[in-house]
């Protein structure tokens, strides 16, 4: 049976994983979908990319959805869905969200200690092109409405 998350169960989802998929479109109606690492935090999701497709058409439209789920087995998955309004950040703001990237995607284990395997981990060159601001953007996505589903299989 399928059932609806609640918004605290959707917030503690989001809290627990670290990989989504984001999708933007451009004001030409190109859609683009792509997975990122990322931070849950205060109600935004938050991030960091290299220059490229997605972060110029973040730029040209802010809108962006959000997907994220779990899979254990057949008929035992959780998935959401957010949609919300991409902000660059700078300064303080831009140092803040690195430390919680740095905090949640570069540490060994999650905070149930499980190992977690993260795109760029082992990449001291991404690490140091974030901390520099050289080509990387760091950002966040304002969450503006959010659902979410799961089904547990019957026993």
């Amino acid at each position: 049976m399928k059932i609806d998350l609640s918004d605290s169960d959707i917030d503690a989802f989001l809290e627990s994983q670290c990989y989504g998929h984001i999708g933007c479109s451009a004001s030409s109606g190109k859609q683009y979908i792509v997975p990122i690492t990322f931070v849950y935090h205060e109600g935004a999701i938050y991030s960091f990319s290299f220059e490229g497709r997605k972060i110029a058409m973040l730029r040209e439209n802010p809108k962006a959805c959000f997907q994220v789920e779990d899979l254990t087995v057949e008929k035992c998955w959780k998935s959401v869905i957010v949609w919300g309004d991409f902000e660059e950040l700078k300064g303080d703001e831009r140092s803040h969200a690195f430390q919680l990237l740095i905090n949640r995607l570069w540490a060994e284990e999650d905070h149930l200690g499980r190992s977690i395997l993260m795109p760029f981990r082992e990449s001291l060159e991404a690490l140091k092109a974030a901390r520099e601001e050289e080509g990387t953007v760091l950002y966040r996505i304002n969450l503006t409405e959010k659902t979410g589903r799961f089904e547990q299989a019957e026993t």
